[in-house]
């Protein structure tokens, strides 16, 4: 079979030859497809098979964040369609809005946010308290040339009309507090470290001045 350019539209037949070829591969061969797809930035080729094949969610997820990452437009809106759009990183527990946003990159975080299916207040964990918004907020009013793109898109976020300003607040709230009581705890191993190294002095001090020293 001829090949087809990315730049070139298939005609109706080959593509439902390369989609039944595509459907009929074990999942190494699938996997290995969609993998050079989007490595050779081949967004048709892509959008052909995943439409045609059975792509695990976490290999999606997994090609997916390094997209966003590095604003590769056409391979973010080719999987769009098909990644969990609120998925976590593995490493930090961030979802695509957040690595796009923190990058920066502008578009990306645009295309994220025109999905139906984006969740704007998530937070990077459960039982954390960590959003996009609460990411971006250090940002949000900079004047400093180099942040514009950061104060930008905390302005995106903070005016989407599905960003939850009563759950920001009492994620800021919580963080505050968590700050609190880690800096009181310092204080306290600070303060018991200060008497300790007090009451080991005073016993010293006696055995120095009978030694001289």
């Amino acid at each position: 079979m001829s090949e087809t350019s990315d730049n070139q539209t298939p005609t109706v037949s080959q593509e439902f030859d390369v989609a039944k070829a595509i459907a009929a591969l074990p999942a190494e061969g699938q996997v290995a497809l969609f993998q050079d797809s989007v490595q050779q930035r081949k967004p048709s080729a892509l959008k052909l098979i995943l439409a045609s094949a059975s792509i695990d969610p976490e290999q999606l997820a997994t090609a997916f964040l390094p997209a966003v990452r590095h604003g590769h437009l056409d391979i973010v809106s080719a999987m769009l369609p098909y990644v969990d759009v609120n998925f976590h990183d593995k490493l930090n527990g961030y979802t695509p809005l957040m690595s796009a946003a923190m990058q920066p990159q502008t578009e990306c975080v645009d295309l994220l946010l025109a999905s139906p299916n984006i969740d704007i207040n998530a937070t990077t964990t459960p039982d954390s308290h960590i959003t996009v918004a609460i990411l971006l907020e250090p940002y949000r009013d900079s004047e400093h040339p180099a942040l514009k793109e950061l104060s930008d898109i905390a302005d995106k976020i903070f005016k989407d009309p599905r960003f939850d300003a009563t759950a920001h607040d009492a994620h800021n709230k919580a963080l505050k507090e968590i700050e609190s009581q880690k800096n009181e705890r310092w204080k306290q191993v600070t303060a018991r470290d200060e008497e300790r190294r007090k009451v080991v002095q005073d016993l010293v001090a006696p055995v120095k001045s009978a030694l001289g020293l």
